[in-house]
């Protein structure tokens, strides 16, 4: 169905005065003379056509069009112009036309550029109050940019004076902070060094404790020596004298010692565990101190405008299992307790221990001036004969002393020479993963060979030797005992008395030596 078409024109004389004084989009319609063409549509005149609109009245010739035309200006107002009233007569229409009528909203046209549609958009009001609106919506965001200004500064003011205080307050308090993990941290390292020293100690007294038993141990050697060569007297010499009793006593004396130092050694490994315990306690504190500290200096540090700061979500986050200061202080001050605690223990210990080594040297000194004694009593009888003989078991031993030594260079000699032999055998088992034509028989191939030959000869020349010392050690060792019977028989037991029995006491250790200092 074919809508109705509705021409409107402005009056061609005022058209250049409208465009002048009166906005395109808005002017007066009352002042205005507007005519109005109605081009029919056929099928509305059709009697049978049921939606042509019946409230619209159409002229029926051109006389009726010529009147509508010429109906004077002053009579063409709101109530009686025929548009107004035919489309406020229809059914489809919202309001009758004014000059009053905001055609922007009733209409929703803009006019065109050429000004051919003479219908205004807006009035002069709504011209006012869109200009109103506008001003009043600028003035509005400038007191909105104003208030934010003001709000900003003073916003300035207050946030960054009261970062600058708290950062101020805060540094205080991390540096407050600060002395005080590097006091613990100080008295701390003093405890170590303590711990430490006496450490130290401990495990000199352990040192010194396994130097007296070697000491017994030697004397324990030297009266098994002496039983044994005595054994050899031959009758009726070979009886149960004096020093036969001494030398049982000494001995005697000497297992009680060594097993009393033998349980002081046990006793003072697990003290030096409980230190080292400590040690260890402390040092773990020592070095989370440590940390704090450092990380504490670093915080002092930084500064807004430092490069290292960085975004950290989370870190506001109280992480689990924190100290507070007091259960803070009191686990530095239990672990320093307990430190002290075991260096009292350690001293009282170690005082005791080296009571007990004083009193076992002394005791051992006094059995051996007995056994002194009861020996000078028997050799008192000895003869010329005995030092031709001790004059060759002396060469004897000290034969034996230096091949043992020869015998124990050469042995380290045959050490010392496996790192070249495994140095020039690598060199060939590298040389030989070549691939291809690489793997050549080359001139540093021959040479290592060569090396590695030589070396192999070395070797075998020096355990050749060594083998020969080892031989020749075994036959001074013979010799010696031959020597030693061969005394024994010319001199029984005066000779035994007078040469081996205090030769073998000549090695009796020293104060120094039962102390534990040698």
């Amino acid at each position: 169905m074919t809508e109705p078409t509705f021409c409107v024109t402005v009056n061609s004389e005022k058209k250049e005065k409208y465009r002048e004084s009166t906005p395109i989009n808005k002017f007066d319609m009352a002042n205005t003379t507007v005519t109005l063409n109605c081009v029919k549509n056929p099928m509305w005149s059709s009697p049978t056509n049921q939606f042509a609109p019946k409230n619209i009245k159409y002229p029926s010739n051109d006389i009726e069009s010529e009147m509508i035309l010429e109906t004077p200006k002053a009579d063409i107002n709101d109530e009686n112009c025929p548009l107004t009233t035919s489309l406020a007569a229809s059914d489809n229409c919202s309001s009758p036309l004014s000059s009053s009528t905001k055609l922007s909203e009733t209409t929703e046209t803009t006019p065109a550029a050429d000004n051919k549609y003479t219908i205004p958009r807006y009035t002069a009001d709504e011209r006012k109050s869109v200009d109103d609106k506008l001003s009043n919506d600028a003035n509005k965001i400038v007191q909105d940019a104003k208030d934010i200004l003001f709000a900003e500064r003073m916003l300035d003011r207050l946030v960054y004076s009261s970062i600058d205080v708290n950062q101020a307050e805060n540094q205080i308090r991390i540096q407050d902070r600060a002395r005080i993990v590097y006091y613990w941290k100080r008295e701390l390292e003093k405890n170590n060094k303590e711990v430490i020293d006496e450490i130290e100690k401990i495990q000199n007294i352990i040192q010194q404790l396994l130097r007296c038993n070697r000491s017994v141990e030697l004397i324990i050697n030297i009266d098994n020596d002496i039983q044994k060569v005595r054994s050899m007297r031959l009758p009726p010499d070979f009886h149960h004298d004096s020093l036969t009793y001494e030398i049982i006593k000494e001995k005697e004396l000497c297992a009680e010692v060594i097993n009393l130092n033998t349980r002081y050694i046990d006793e003072t490994k697990k003290q030096l565990r409980e230190l080292k315990d400590a040690k260890q306690r402390l040092e773990h504190d020592w070095s989370d101190k440590k940390s704090a500290n450092d990380i504490d200096t670093a915080c002092l540090n930084i500064k807004n405008t430092s490069s290292t700061i960085l975004w950290k979500p989370g870190c506001v986050r109280l992480p689990d299992g924190q100290s507070t200061p007091a259960s803070y202080e009191y686990f530095v001050k239990e672990t320093i307790i307990y430190v002290k605690a075991a260096l009292a223990k350690s001293r009282v210990f170690r005082e005791n221990v080296k009571n007990a080594i004083r009193k076992s040297a002394k005791d051992l000194r006094e059995q051996a001036n007995f056994v002194d004694a009861a020996l000078m009593k028997n050799i008192d009888r000895a003869s010329e004969g005995i030092k031709k003989l001790e004059r060759a078991l002396e060469k004897c031993l000290k034969s034996l002393t230096d091949t043992e030594s020869l015998f124990k260079r050469m042995n380290d000699g045959v050490r010392k020479l496996d790192a070249p032999m495994k140095c020039a055998q690598t060199k060939l088992d590298m040389r030989s993963k070549r691939e291809n034509v690489e793997n050549c028989r080359d001139v540093p191939q021959f040479t290592l060979i060569d090396e590695v030959k030589s070396i192999s000869e070395y070797v075998s020349a020096l355990l050749s030797q060594s083998n020969a010392a080892e031989k020749t050690i075994e036959a001074l060792t013979k010799s010696r005992k031959q020597i030693e019977k061969q005394i024994e028989t010319k001199q029984r037991t005066l000779w035994v008395d007078n040469e081996s029995c205090k030769l073998f006491r000549s090695y009796y250790p020293t104060d120094q030596a039962l102390l534990g200092y040698e």
